[in-house]
């Protein structure tokens, strides 16, 4: 190197400022990381050793862990996410393994994916399909099994914390579980609270709706904060982005030390967990800041229908293939999908947990 560049590169340096850190954007991405380690870990853990806190049952209506491959979930099948897939009314593929699912119902509204298996609702009680083909009780108190209650159940994929709702002495109960451990860090009844729906679970924050609007209750604090009126409607809530449908919010609060940005999108929309890209029926997927849309190479031109964002972040999905579907693994930095498994469809359209679409 001359003397006459480096006088130049020292010059140039010298004249570059320094963007202004984010430190609640910083704080928020290392818990993502942490967090996102220690589930896999628990995940694996949880697939060999039998959990304290859980209470294992044989439900009425409880899945029976299918007899297809007989085989525990392993750490490879944790590492590329849950992939859970089903064909309606028949068989749910899980891990490495299938289940009997003939007898549930709302798994594509209700239920939710997560590290440690599937949370579905039997009969109004939360229940965990485990890695490992056990069903296990999530609350084992009294419920009421309302047809018109359907709180949904909703995974944070910072941690193996999974939000539920259950419907006992006259009202719903918010109920935030470790799907590895079984332990409860909130169990809040909302007195009033009908209708309730868990919006949205990330970071640590619970976002649940009533007919006067959207509550942010963090699942270590006993505070909550009124994050939105009734004329917003939270889609999804992913790395401090809130997507949204109907009037943005009059007064955007923080919770804790968390800050929000606001993107407005269809209710039954997804964010990515980084909360950079919009999933909305449609393999290409609009970035929520000023950046180029994600494209997945399996496009709607290949007969993709179906899609949902992973345990780990990736994206399933579905795509249209002789007399049955065919089911792919995408990236979501790349948008390469792999083909992870193929259903003849009997029971309808292909199934993704806890999102029809």
């Amino acid at each position: 190197m001359t003397a006459d560049l480096r006088e130049a590169l020292a010059d140039h340096l010298d004249r570059v400022v320094a963007p202004t850190g984010d430190l609640s954007s910083v704080m928020r991405s290392g818990r993502r990381i942490r967090t996102r380690r220690r589930a896999i870990v628990a995940g694996a853990v949880a697939a060999v050793l039998v959990v304290g806190g859980f209470a294992t049952t044989q439900l009425m209506g409880s899945p029976k862990a299918g007899s297809n491959d007989g085989q525990v979930a392993t750490d490879p099948a944790l590492a590329q996410g849950l992939r859970a897939y089903a064909d309606p009314g028949r068989v749910m593929h899980y891990g490495d393994r299938s289940a009997d699912i003939s007898d549930l119902e709302w798994l594509d509204t209700d239920a939710a994916a997560t590290a440690n298996g599937v949370v579905y609702y039997d009969a109004g009680r939360p229940m965990l399909l485990g890695l490992d083909g056990t069903t296990k009780v999530l609350y084992d108190g009294e419920v009421e099994d309302r047809p018109d209650f359907h709180p949904t159940a909703k995974a944070d994929p910072t941690s193996a914390q999974v939000a539920v709702a259950v419907w006992t002495e006259g009202a719903p109960r918010l109920l935030v579980v470790d799907t590895a451990t079984g332990a409860r860090s909130i169990s809040l009844a909302c007195a009033g609270c009908d209708p309730f729906v868990i919006e949205a679970f990330d970071d640590g924050v619970v976002f649940y709706r009533t007919s006067f609007g959207t509550v942010a209750q963090e699942a270590s604090e006993p505070g909550s904060v009124n994050f939105a009126g009734p004329e917003t409607r939270i889609a999804d809530v992913r790395n401090g982005v809130v997507l949204y449908d109907g009037q943005p919010p009059a007064q955007q609060r923080p919770v804790g030390d968390r800050t929000y940005r606001f993107v407005p999108g269809a209710i039954d929309s997804q964010l990515t967990h980084d909360g950079q890209h919009v999933l909305a029926w449609s393999s290409t997927l609009a970035a929520t800041f000023d950046a180029p849309p994600l494209q997945l190479s399996v496009t709607e031109q290949d007969g993709a229908r179906q899609w949902t964002i992973d345990t780990d972040g990736s994206i399933l999905v579905a795509s249209s293939g002789g007399a049955g579907a065919r089911f792919h693994d995408c990236d979501v930095v790349t948008g390469a999908c792999e083909r992870i498994g193929e259903l003849e469809m009997t029971g309808g359209d292909p199934l993704f947990l806890g999102n029809d679409m």
